[in-house]
């Protein structure tokens, strides 16, 4: 279990994981961590509702920033789309903590599996 098992580590420059005490790049967009826990279908699965929920929440902030940035020229409505921007920001928030809450989910899948091998 030590040398196969996987934990997520924030680390600067970003998101790493360790497996039998050596830490690797996540990769972009979380290739290299995909290619490890390939033989784990549950947590591969994890993984890609993770993905999504990140590009959502990746669209929805820079929807959110667009709307509240517009306030400054905006002569009429400037509230509207202020409270409309942190609406929207609110919202891809939602999306990153699921997305990071389907992440870990990917890591327990892909241990849990690695026991019963």
């Amino acid at each position: 279990y030590e040398h196969e098992s996987i934990f997520l580590k924030n680390a600067f420059g970003g998101l790493r994981y360790v497996k039998d005490g050596v830490e690797y790049r996540y990769g972009f967009f979380g290739n290299n961590y995909k290619q490890a826990i390939a033989v784990s279908p549950n947590a591969v699965v994890e993984f890609k509702k993770y993905r999504t929920n990140t590009l959502i929440g990746t669209g929805l902030s820079v929807v959110s920033a667009v709307l509240i940035l517009s306030t400054v020229n905006a002569n009429e409505n400037a509230d509207i789309l202020f409270l409309s921007g942190l609406g929207v920001a609110v919202g891809s928030g939602i999306f990153f903590r699921d997305a990071g809450n389907n992440l870990n989910k990917s890591v327990w899948w892909y241990n849990r599996d690695i026991l019963e091998r």
